[in-house]
């Protein structure tokens, strides 16, 4: 088992993303501690989190500690086969992210094993094994520290395709923009118009009953002068 500490250089969460697939390739287990010391919020968050469950999937391995916030994880990978795998980070955590870590982990997987139903002597009519994976991914596709879906699409699978002749297919169903909560922004919005609107009108009371005095104390003034002296 490899040891690595988390908060090496900017202990961040690229580190754990690295390790996890790593230890998945080359069937290695991993401890890891002070996952992303050096963060504000230290330890997993839903899109590390997220991940870390992919490759446990792909890999059908075990995970120790994979909870929110934990700062420690004990990774122990078995093998990685070829699938169709969801993961949603219910949150705008990145969709790249999560892929920079399944994508090598992918790229390693053993086949998918053919149907047990067709007949091993008939060789000819067999099946050929699919080699071929779907990530259904939901989060974060436009997210701050991090590459954007554009990123993935346009740059990183020309790319592979170039190089390695990796057919990189992606499909953007919606586009999902960080920071996820605008019902929340919309009442922040509301809360602070109405607090505005409430200002307002308690200024114009105040300015209103200020002119109907000044008004009152005006004509009292004016009929005391009128007034016949003895």
């Amino acid at each position: 088992m490899k040891h690595l500490d988390g908060s090496m250089l900017e202990g961040g969460g690229q580190i754990i993303r690295n390790a996890v697939a790593l230890s998945a390739i080359l069937r290695t287990p991993v401890d890891v501690v002070k996952i992303r010391a050096g963060r504000q919020n230290p330890g997993l968050s839903p899109q590390h989190l997220c991940g870390l469950e992919l490759v446990t999937e792909m890999s059908k391995g075990k995970c120790e500690g994979g909870v929110p916030r934990s700062t420690h994880i004990t990774f122990v990978p078995q093998d990685l086969a070829c699938g169709t795998y969801v993961a949603d980070t219910k949150t705008a955590g990145s969709c790249t992210l999560m892929m920079q870590q399944a994508l090598p982990c992918l790229l390693f997987a053993n086949p998918s094993q053919p149907s047990p139903l067709e007949e091993p002597c008939d060789q000819s009519r067999r099946r050929r094994a699919p080699d071929a994976s779907i990530l259904h991914l939901r989060g974060g596709t436009d997210a701050s520290m991090a590459p954007p879906i554009t990123y993935l699409t346009d740059v990183l699978g020309p790319l592979l395709h170039r190089l390695f002749n990796l057919n990189l297919q992606v499909k953007l169903i919606r586009r999902g923009f960080f920071p996820k909560g605008v019902p929340d922004f919309i009442i922040i919005i509301i809360i602070i118009i109405i607090i505005i609107i409430i200002i307002i009108i308690i200024t114009i009371i105040i300015i209103t009953i200020t002119i109907i005095t000044i008004i009152t104390i005006i004509i009292i003034i004016i009929i005391i002068v009128m007034l016949p002296r003895p």
